[in-house]
């Protein structure tokens, strides 16, 4: 949980200095920005806005996700070797996906004519030109 460091709930941060940390704080001890945000003080807006224009604090937004990602992790190993089935079988579907992970075998064979294939083609390429059309030109 996160400790209670944060501003008082409706106060806002007049400064970078003074909210940044606190929000870096806040995301590690809980991997979600609303709550960060107004733990800091700032708006999800601002906080959005700096780290799309601040490349250090870029860096350190993702720093802090994954600390707190790796807390989250680190408590549902700690489940799925005490206490619970389903975490331990989410964990081993993740972490061995080629032996507990869903597995599908696909086996296509199929004999396609040379115009069947360049209508295939032709069709497949206008489709891919549309998608990549700006939006007016649709």
């Amino acid at each position: 949980m996160m400790a209670d460091k944060g501003r008082k709930p409706g106060s806002v941060a007049k400064s970078a200095r003074e909210w940044v940390p606190v929000f870096l704080e806040a995301l590690k001890a809980m991997p979600v920005v609303r709550l960060a945000c107004e733990h800091a003080g700032v708006s999800r807006k601002t906080a959005y806005q700096w780290r799309d224009q601040n490349e250090e604090f870029r860096a350190e937004w993702r720093s802090a996700l994954e600390d707190g990602i790796d807390m989250i992790e680190a408590q549902l190993h700690a489940r799925a070797r005490t206490s619970s089935d389903r975490a331990a079988m989410f964990l081993l579907r993740s972490l061995r996906r080629e032996v507990y992970g869903d597995h599908v075998a696909v086996d296509v064979k199929a004999h396609l004519t040379l115009d069947e294939v360049a209508k295939a083609k032709a069709s497949l390429e206008e489709k891919l030109a549309r998608l990549m059309a700006p939006e007016g030109d649709h």
